[in-house]
């Protein structure tokens, strides 16, 4: 488990999924994730803040049922800002290189970054 987790900020569906899950983050796969960002939705690709309920977008390498290259993810579960890890419903996303834009967008808001 993360020893740093966030679970608030989930809509109802995602806050019981995370209650009940059975699979330990260390069933999930982990996958890099480089030029990553975060937001609220697949059709709205504004940026949010790293928390609960959004989403990253960005490169990925190594996932086993997914070719190399952009992907949208499933909500985020929790987060471990210490060790730049991100749980999802399937896969635990280690974060590699922040997105430029979305480091800048972050700086102007103040918003803490993974290590």
């Amino acid at each position: 488990m993360f020893s740093e987790s966030i679970s608030h900020g989930l809509g109802p569906f995602e806050r019981d999924q995370w209650r009940k899950r059975r699979v330990t983050t260390m069933d999930k796969p982990t996958v890099r994730i480089e030029n990553w960002s975060v937001t609220g939705s697949v059709l709205f690709q504004d940026y949010r803040a790293l928390e609960p309920g959004q989403r990253l977008t960005g490169d990925v390498f190594g996932h086993s049922n997914l070719r190399n290259g952009f992907i949208c993810t499933s909500a985020i579960l929790s987060i471990d800002l210490t060790r730049g890890l991100v749980e999802t419903h399937n896969t635990v996303y280690q974060l590699g290189a922040v997105n430029q834009d979305y480091e800048r967008w972050m700086t102007e808001r103040g918003t803490p970054r993974a290590a």
